[in-house]
């Protein structure tokens, strides 16, 4: 798991350098695209896994079964992440005026 999570900080880190040589700031809204489209990346090379062991095409159950847990770990943070954020737009919501 934290090997995840330091990959997730390596490609806030990328997106952070990729931008800064076009001299634009990403957005928070840029940054969210780029992790739900890293922990999609993760479920579909999970199913991957799956289907290419069910066909015999590879006998190695360790890396399908890694594959297949990074997906749900990585899914699992997103999930928390959305709790987060809509926690706080609650909160937000609920300050007075």
């Amino acid at each position: 798991m934290i090997d995840k999570i330091s990959g997730n900080n390596l490609l806030i880190n990328e997106s952070l350098s990729s931008k800064k040589n076009t001299g634009k700031v990403p957005s928070f809204a840029d940054t969210l695209k780029d992790y739900i489209k890293s922990v999609n990346d993760d479920q579909i090379a999970a199913k991957e896994s799956i289907t290419k062991y069910l066909r015999g095409e590879t006998k190695d159950i360790h890396s399908t079964v890694i594959s297949i847990e990074k997906a749900d770990i990585s899914l699992q943070l997103m999930l928390q992440l959305r709790n987060k954020v809509i926690e706080s737009f609650q909160e937000i919501m609920r300050i007075q005026i």
